[in-house]
């Protein structure tokens, strides 16, 4: 394979994925935060009922897809060619924020009044 198309692989796929796992990360957090509120497992709290049973049997398949999403964006950063220190910047930002994303999904589930 050329260099120049492994590179731009890379590179797609490094944007695909952070921002899948940015998508994913925000998806969790607003789940875990209808899970947490008791108003959402009644009918009192207006909520359809798909949306119930979508938060009860996605949540945890949605939270393995994005830490498998998470490894794979590390593998990519980790694996050869060295980059500049501007680009692994800022890919170590994009995985920053996925990870800040997962441990509030965990906070809510753990924080609770």
């Amino acid at each position: 394979m050329e260099p120049a198309l492994t590179e731009w692989s890379r590179k797609i796929g490094w944007l695909a994925m952070s921002r899948l796992g940015i998508a994913l990360g925000w998806i969790e957090v607003m789940m875990q935060v209808l899970r947490e509120t008791p108003e959402f497992w009644t009918n009192a709290g207006g909520y359809p009922v798909w949306m119930r049973d979508g938060a009860r049997e996605v949540f945890y398949p949605l939270l393995f897809l994005s830490v498998a999403n998470l490894a794979g964006l590390v593998w990519i950063l980790l694996s050869p060619p060295a980059r500049s220190w501007p680009v692994l910047r800022r890919q170590l930002s994009w995985v920053a924020a996925i990870v800040v994303l997962l441990l509030v999904t965990v906070a809510i589930g753990v924080w609770d009044e």
